[in-house]
């Protein structure tokens, strides 16, 4: 039995040229996205944070205890002094015995904290 042939050509070319075209309609397309991200760090007076001078910054600067430091950098109280006993944070020991950190140095080191590269 002989096929019927199409104006084209020979049998079944129409249907492989529906097949090629539609391959060719239905080609991918890429979407690149690209996402820019910014890290802010805002270091706010807390109402336990102290003015007084610094003597590393040689300024007047807030203080705030080991624990409020380590809220503000994101990082344990025991990193926080580990980098005073570094000399890395700036510190203040007051009358009672306390601790108070420079919070100037805190946010100046927020990324040697974290374990980078000053």
């Amino acid at each position: 039995m002989k096929m019927p042939t199409t104006a084209g050509g020979c049998p079944g070319c129409a249907t492989l040229r529906r097949e090629r075209e539609g391959r060719r309609l239905a080609k991918r397309r890429r979407t690149e996205i690209t996402i820019q991200t910014r890290e802010v760090v805002v270091v706010r007076q807390a109402t336990s944070s102290k003015r007084q001078w610094c003597s590393a910054c040689r300024a007047e600067r807030s203080f705030v205890l080991p624990e409020q430091a380590a809220r503000i950098a994101d990082v344990s109280v025991r990193t926080i002094f580990r980098r005073v006993e570094e000399g890395r944070v700036h510190f203040h020991e007051g009358n009672e015995g306390q601790i108070r950190i420079c919070t100037d140095s805190i946010s100046k080191n927020v990324r040697m904290l974290h374990g980078g590269k000053e």
